[in-house]
């Protein structure tokens, strides 16, 4: 079985946003999600929708366009995640 390209930027994103955060709350830190992470989620249940959908099974273009724009926002709101946790890192060093 081969993955798509999409499924591997998002896949990897969310394993690395995921240990990121859990490092950070394990020093106390949370780093709450972003709207633009909460559009993610949103836009990848269209695009899984829209695949299995047997209305749109002729029309598999709005299920990929809406996948790369799921990939656009996972990149997004990744480098926001670990800009914001750089700040908080910063931050937490200056207070120590």
């Amino acid at each position: 079985m081969r993955t798509s390209p999409p499924v591997s930027v998002i896949a990897v994103r969310e394993i690395a946003v995921s240990f990121y955060r859990s490092w950070f709350g394990r020093q106390g830190l949370a780093i709450p999600a972003r709207p633009s992470a909460k559009a993610k989620t949103f836009v990848q249940t269209l695009a899984v929708g829209f695949a299995i959908a047997p209305a749109t099974e002729d029309a598999t273009w709005i299920a990929d366009s809406l996948l790369w724009l799921s990939v656009v926002l996972a990149v997004v709101s990744a480098v926001q995640y670990f800009h914001d946790g750089g700040r908080a890192a910063t931050d937490m060093a200056r207070t120590d």
